[in-house]
């Protein structure tokens, strides 16, 4: 996660905020504590993005799942950010 989260501070100043493929999206990790050690999280998709705004709009758009080795096992958009960085 910190890999990913350094990624994005440098895309938008922002942790967890990401730019991909002309839309602005969001990062989530869950708070659920995983036996396997895996983190998994939602990442959603801004409406419209505007930092300056005092309220964003957002859709989910898929959840993502970091193997405890580190692998993405879904997460497509995240596996492309990782992928471009």
């Amino acid at each position: 996660m910190d890999r990913i989260f350094e990624i994005t501070r440098k895309q938008t100043q922002t942790s967890g905020v990401f730019y991909l493929d002309g839309k602005y999206y969001n990062l989530e990790p869950s708070n659920v504590e995983h036996e396997d050690g895996a983190i998994t999280g939602t990442i959603s998709l801004f409406e419209q993005y505007d930092p300056n705004a005092e309220r964003l709009t957002v859709v989910k758009f898929e959840s993502f799942r970091i193997e405890p080795d580190g692998t993405i096992s879904r997460g497509a958009k995240l596996k492309k950010l990782l992928s471009e960085a």
